[in-house]
């Protein structure tokens, strides 16, 4: 199977925060920032810049209330198989595609 690795905010997480929101925070030697930069309902767009040795990499991204049911639902759905998780907290998974010629489960 060929596995892509993913982020699943809870959707409690997208109630905090608001546009023009930043946050940094510590993690070890890695510094982490994060710009809310727009929310309308059911989404978040932000910008999330990550810190090491002087230097830094910024990636923007765009989540989407989703349970998740509905989460595993839509997956389904785009023909990969039930998420296997990476993390305790469960917000990292893996999205697999299914051998060819296997179908997905659903």
């Amino acid at each position: 199977m060929t596995a892509t690795p993913a982020q699943w905010h809870t959707p409690a997480w997208l109630d905090g925060p608001r546009a023009g929101d930043r946050r940094t925070v510590g993690a070890g030697p890695v510094t982490i920032g994060l710009i809310v930069l727009d929310r309308s309902p059911g989404r978040l767009t932000a910008e999330v810049t990550y810190g090491l040795d002087g230097r830094e990499w910024t990636q923007r991204f765009v989540t989407w209330r989703l349970t998740e049911d509905v989460l595993g639902a839509e997956l389904a759905t785009a023909g990969f198989a039930p998420p296997g998780r990476l993390s305790d907290s469960r917000s990292w998974f893996a999205a697999q595609l299914p051998r060819r010629g296997t179908p997905a489960v659903r």
